[in-house]
């Protein structure tokens, strides 16, 4: 698969907002967003996979405990990044439901790690939307944990958030998951 780069459209019908607590993004925030392959059980019913890359994913509580995960993360994933899959449910070009297959936040705050819906078929989570600037209404993700769980709630509203809007202020590209884990390998 070659890898082009579109700087205005990307082939995504659904652009989620995604908000970030800002003391994750000076070191970790969020360097780009990847629409990928579109999963059609119908013509107008589909999912979206959705990829974010985070700069890194740093355990802010203790640097022994930090270094040792990522060490244990290059020797896993081979790459420091973060990249966190999740996909948008489509039917008839609204977003029905989110998926967040083994990276659901649930109920944990920032400084909790979490890894739910690990569980096949990944439960549907409903959807709050996000008026965007081309007076569209985009789904709505936030990074509730440390190591970049997601939901559509916000489970921290204590913390202030960096808004990232697709094609505003973060690179917007079209990839899917398989071959980001191979462009990222040693990064």
């Amino acid at each position: 698969m070659r890898f082009r780069r579109r700087k205005r459209f990307v082939e995504a019908e659904v652009y989620p907002v995604v908000f970030q607590p800002v003391i994750d993004v000076v070191k970790n925030g969020l360097q780009a967003f990847y629409y990928g392959r579109r999963d059609y059980s119908d013509i107008q019913k589909y999912r979206q996979e959705v990829n974010l890359v985070f700069r890194n994913e740093v355990f802010s509580r203790s640097r022994l405990i930090n270094r040792l995960y990522e060490w244990l993360r290059v020797l896993i994933y081979g790459r420091r990044v973060d990249i966190e899959t999740f996909y948008c449910h489509v039917e008839y070009g609204q977003v029905v439901g989110l998926s967040f297959p083994g990276i659901y936040s649930s109920t944990a705050t920032w400084h909790e790690t979490a890894h739910a819906d690990r569980q096949q078929p990944t439960p549907l989570r409903p959807v709050q939307k996000y008026l965007s600037d081309l007076l569209k209404y985009d789904p709505v993700v936030y990074v509730n944990t440390w190591n970049h769980a997601l939901a559509p709630h916000d489970n921290n509203p204590n913390l202030n958030k960096f808004v990232y809007h697709p094609f505003g202020n973060i690179e917007t590209n079209y990839a899917i998951r398989k071959y980001l884990d191979q462009k990222y390998k040693n990064k």
